[in-house]
């Protein structure tokens, strides 16, 4: 039986592109992440947590919403191995599950960023219990606590071990495949997006007509940390007209979507408006705390501060230097060559 170090929170990455490995960056959002996945396990352990996030509130809720009255059953942060039917096998750590004396099985991951594509985690969440407890069908269920939703499925055991096991043996033959790398929305987190051959195959096939000397020389096996500058300069020209075809894009997914036209794969979600103090007088009144007190609550601007006709600079402080890339101004002689 052989091991391997993939997690089951990357199937949906390799499910996207069998190449993929992670750059092994971390960010503030994953340490939140781990923090609210800590709160939800005080939680269904029982225990008391003096702030609770909304996000993992509304989980915690569905939860027992979805186990109700069989709560004894709940079992938070298990750990798990999924086995192929060629005895390779990964192990992972499963949010909440549960299997109660009728044999229904249940798999539950919390995710605290945004919306995606998480069914090859859940559904190898789901084929690790029906093996470790010998079901025939498991329910998947993946809650996202930010945006107040759930996604929810039952799949047959079988199922699962025929998607598992096309998507192992992939991984597994992924070096004979030349052609193995495919660019999707996870490429900015990949070990591989400096120098992937496919990445810069699909760039430089959207490339318009009258922008495609700004390619010339770049080959797709390119690798961003070793090219010249002069080259990396045109790329980055390249990158903006990129963008700026992205966001025309997106423009147009958005005006579809309004009028209720379909676009394969998206939706629109509404986002909660900016809360903002209307009346700070009247909250300070309501407060009794001292002026003093309320004022370190409160923030002013400096084009506020103008206002007040005093010199308010000792009272303010300077932000950390930030830096920005500039095109540099070419002289005449440089424009007429």
């Amino acid at each position: 039986m052989a091991h391997h170090k993939i997690s089951p929170s990357a199937l949906p990455m390799l499910e996207k592109c069998i190449g993929f490995e992670s750059d092994g960056e971390t960010s503030p959002y994953a340490q939140q992440g781990t923090d609210e996945h800590k709160v939800l396990e005080s939680l269904l352990n029982g225990e008391k947590v003096e702030q609770v996030p909304d996000s993992v509130k509304y989980a915690h809720d569905l939860i027992l919403q979805f186990v109700g009255g069989f709560e004894e059953y709940l079992k938070p942060e298990v750990s798990i191995g999924i086995m192929s039917s060629t005895f390779t096998t990964i192990y992972g750590t499963v949010d909440v599950c549960m299997v109660n004396d009728d044999g229904d099985g249940m798999v539950i991951d919390y995710k605290s960023g945004q919306k995606r594509d998480y069914w090859a985690q859940l559904k190898a969440y789901g084929l690790g219990l029906a093996q470790a407890y010998d079901l025939n069908n498991v329910q998947t269920v993946v809650i996202y606590g930010r945006q107040h939703c759930y996604e929810s499925d039952i799949f047959e055991a079988e199922d699962l071990q025929k998607d598992f096991d096309a998507l192992i043996e992939k991984y597994l033959r992924k070096h004979e495949d030349k052609e193995a790398r495919t660019p999707c929305e996870y490429c900015k987190w990949c070990l591989h997006k400096s120098n992937c051959k496919a990445r810069t195959k699909a760039v430089k096939e959207v490339a318009p007509e009258d922008k495609k000397d700004l390619l010339k020389g770049i080959r797709a096996d390119m690798n961003l940390k070793k090219i010249d500058g002069e080259k990396l300069g045109r790329l980055y020209q390249f990158s903006k007209v990129i963008a700026d075809f992205a966001d025309d894009v997106k423009k147009e997914v958005k005006e579809r979507l309004e009028n209720e036209q379909k676009v394969t794969g998206y939706e629109l979600k509404k986002k909660a408006g900016k809360t903002s103090i209307s009346d700070p007088v009247g909250l300070f009144h309501k407060s009794g705390i001292e002026p003093e007190k309320f004022i370190k609550l409160c923030s002013i601007s400096p084009s506020k501060a103008k206002k007040l006709g005093v010199d308010y600079e000792e009272f303010t402080k300077k932000g950390k230097e930030s830096v920005e890339i500039k095109e540099v101004e070419k002289n005449p002689k440089e424009k007429e060559n």
